[in-house]
């Protein structure tokens, strides 16, 4: 809001054409900015569905049907290893994960890229967990960087991203009781790797996360 400010200002006290459109083009940018800002914290904050067993393996192929024209247009490679999963959650926030997931690999691939998206069930104990992973062929991340991740509103993509999706991503997913962790080489990409409880009766602890990105 307070860029907008300043743009307004000068947009009001600019006589050059060419520069007052620069202006405007830059607030444009900066409304669109706000406007994701407040669908990510509106879409974290409204739980539209009930908490229920969540079919996952039908939720990724959703949400990579609705990135396929973006996908395409890239020319990025899926690779998918999905088998049959299910978490305890409310299906909304859980595509809401998938989406802020996706949508950042994609932003960190460039054309002819690999997106890689595997699914799997495992056990804590005596309880089923659902393990998401979810990986680019990107540029990668530094490593004073990985620190600050699920920070809000901090992002390594400049005017493109408005630093919410892993923060909104770890939200819900601690809200759910499971554990999210990112493992990134620079040069090489970037591994997120989720967990998520089968039932609501027990969390499940980081380490399984952190472990199974490191074994990617």
């Amino acid at each position: 809001m307070a860029a907008l400010s300043n743009l307004l200002y000068l947009i009001r006290n600019t006589a050059d054409p060419t520069e007052r459109q620069r202006y405007l083009a830059t607030a444009e940018e900066q409304l669109n900015r706000a406007s994701e800002v407040t669908k990510q914290t509106l879409s974290f904050v409204r739980r539209e569905s009930p908490m229920e067993p969540v079919n996952l393996s039908d939720l990724v192929e959703a949400v990579l049907a609705f990135y396929s024209n973006r996908i395409q247009g890239k020319h990025i490679t899926v690779e998918r290893s999905l088998t049959a999963a299910s978490a305890f959650a409310s299906r909304d926030q859980v595509r809401q994960v998938l989406n802020n997931l996706v949508a950042n690999a994609l932003d960190a691939l460039s054309t002819s890229g690999t997106l890689h998206v595997r699914l799997r069930t495992s056990s804590f104990g005596s309880r089923p967990v659902a393990r998401l992973l979810v990986a680019d062929s990107g540029s990668g991340i530094e490593p004073e960087y990985l620190r600050r991740l699920f920070e809000p509103f901090f992002t390594t993509k400049d005017t493109v991203g408005t630093g919410l999706a892993l923060w909104v991503a770890k939200q819900i997913v601690d809200a759910h009781g499971g554990c999210i962790h990112v493992r990134s080489r620079v040069g090489k990409g970037t591994v997120v790797v989720v967990c998520w409880p089968s039932t609501g009766e027990e969390r499940v602890p980081q380490v399984l996360a952190a472990h199974s990105a490191q074994q990617a």
